[in-house]
């Protein structure tokens, strides 16, 4: 009897894809250049000692980091969720083929 692995091997190449996505999308997320919370608090820091004491500081505006670069953290944001639940489907898919074939080895004993 032959058996046939295209259920594992769909379930790994799907992995593999939802990998590649997941890669993809924290470059891009990673290249937004939105500060970090330490980053951004030593740039509060360094602008207010370099005002004059005398000066009222103005009212900062709110930043819009997602108009300032050109990634979408919405769709990137999106993306992450839809890799995480193709990662999970395929690991289901491999699972499931895994003891449908332990399942057949058992039946031949």
């Amino acid at each position: 009897m032959e058996i046939n692995g295209s259920s594992m091997s769909a379930g790994l190449a799907g992995m593999q894809s939802a990998q590649r996505l997941l890669d993809k999308t924290a470059q891009k997320i990673s290249e937004t250049g939105i500060p970090t919370p330490e980053q951004d608090a030593v740039q509060k820091q360094a602008a207010q000692a370099a005002q004059p004491a005398q000066q009222v500081a103005p009212v900062a505006e709110p930043k819009d980091w997602n108009a300032q670069s050109e990634t979408d953290l919405a769709k990137e944001m999106t993306n992450l969720m839809v890799a995480d639940k193709s990662q999970a489907a395929n690991a289901e898919t491999v699972k499931t083929s895994d003891q449908m074939l332990k399942e057949l080895l058992y039946m031949n004993q």
